[in-house]
């Protein structure tokens, strides 16, 4: 019962974290992309629009009890530590340095809601006997 309820927490978080941050990338999406000059501005701009729409997916999937395809548990997090990391470079006018930080913070935390992901998604364990 116990692994049960922490499945169902996990997949919960999941689908809320995925949500909140599909918001984030399609909102920015939205009041970003008529002020993008150069073609930086426009490659973040459509990574950021891409991880709103597939945490829209993922969200989806979880929602429907389904575990994600691999195919969704490999670009989410590339989209997100793409957006993340040009993000400061050309919206920021930073180095490089800064920009590969938020990258890789950025494919942590993709990686990270994968993991809920499957931990949600996980079958149940059966009660082992000794």
């Amino acid at each position: 019962m116990t692994n049960r309820i922490s499945s169902r927490i996990y997949r919960y978080a999941a689908i809320v974290l995925s949500l909140v941050f599909s918001y984030l990338g399609i909102n920015g999406w939205l009041h970003q992309w008529s002020k993008c000059t150069n073609a930086g501005l426009v490659i973040q701009t459509i990574a950021q629009l891409l991880y709103g729409i597939l945490g829209v997916a993922v969200a989806v999937v979880l929602i429907r009890k389904r575990r994600l395809p691999k195919v969704l548990e490999w670009t989410w997090p590339i989209t997100m530590a793409i957006a993340a990391g040009l993000a400061p470079i050309f919206w920021g006018g930073t180095g490089i340095l800064p920009g590969v930080s938020s990258g890789i913070a950025g494919l942590l935390l993709g990686v990270g809601m994968i993991w809920l992901a499957r931990r949600g998604s996980r079958p149940q364990d059966t009660p082992h006997t000794s």
